[in-house]
């Protein structure tokens, strides 16, 4: 048995605008009944919702002023008032965001605001206590950025977004890494009947990373995407080893080079879909930001 997500929540600051555009509008595409939506952001994005008009229920907390008018290389730059940095300050809202949520739900899947949903949101095991994303990438890569990506993850209650936090002090690499001691809590705890730790498929926030940092050659990766528009008729009609692609990890507004290679494959495959899926077709508008 497995269950679906209601509740996502997201954080954006003006900087992540577009990003957020994006993300509403592939879970309203995809989501007969698109989720609740917790969104911790700057006034500036908050202004912009009524704008986006997302048809499912947005909970808005406008407290990252603080941060929207600097960007990450400005954030690292400045010391943090909880961690190092203040861009490690800024990730580390991601738990402050889950904990607000939790206050009002149960289970909460957060989203990066640079998720593009590919598909309907992805199923969860009943009885998962915390659903981790694994980047899938080379070990020496691994040792860096944490076996675990930090934008995209889903926990069951608030005793786990509190040790997460109490994890990011001695986390190698800001927040993300701090996933780890989440995991390993899950594992050590799980024979007690407190729940069990799920690990996300590939097809699941695919990000650039998996693609060019992967445990194989890009060319070996390459040759598991597919299209597939009718076993993909629910999703965007592109499938990785013949499993529809679910969501992908993205900036489609960007000028780093691994990304807009990734994003220009998949917009390539998207064009080529919609002369035939109705889906597909739909996408694209949205995702081809200007």
């Amino acid at each position: 048995m497995s269950f679906v997500p209601t509740t996502i929540a997201t954080l954006a600051t003006s900087l992540a605008l577009e990003d957020l555009r994006i993300l509403l509008g592939t879970l309203e595409l995809f989501n007969a009944n698109p989720p609740t939506v917790y969104l911790l952001c700057d006034s500036t994005v908050a202004s912009e919702i009524p704008s986006m008009k997302y048809s499912g229920k947005v909970h808005i907390d406008s407290r990252l002023d603080k941060y929207g008018v600097f960007d990450r290389q400005q954030m690292e730059k400045t010391p943090g008032v909880h961690f190092s940095t203040m861009w490690f300050d800024f990730m580390a809202e991601k738990i402050n965001l889950l904990r607000w949520a939790l206050g009002s739900c149960e289970g909460v899947l957060f989203c990066d605001a640079d998720i593009c949903f590919m598909g309907p949101l992805p199923a969860i095991p009943e009885g998962t206590a915390v659903a981790l994303s694994p980047h899938m990438i080379a070990e020496r890569d691994e040792k860096r950025y944490g076996k675990y990506n930090g934008g995209f993850l889903w926990v069951s209650k608030g005793l786990y977004a509190d040790i997460w936090w109490n994890a990011c002090a001695t986390a190698r690499y800001y927040e993300q890494s701090a996933l780890e001691d989440v995991a390993s809590y899950v594992l050590d705890h799980q024979h007690e009947g407190a729940g069990t730790l799920y690990e996300f498929p590939k097809t699941v926030n695919y990000g650039w990373w998996r693609l060019w940092q992967g445990k194989k050659s890009p060319s070996e990766l390459l040759k598991e995407w597919a299209m597939n528009r009718l076993k993909g008729k629910e999703t965007s009609g592109i499938c990785i080893e013949g499993v529809p692609l679910n969501s992908i990890h993205t900036h489609f507004r960007t000028e780093d080079m691994a990304t807009k290679q990734f994003n220009t494959m998949v917009l390539g495959w998207l064009k080529i879909l919609a002369q035939h899926h109705t889906l597909a077709r739909k996408l694209l508008p949205i995702v081809l930001v200007v």
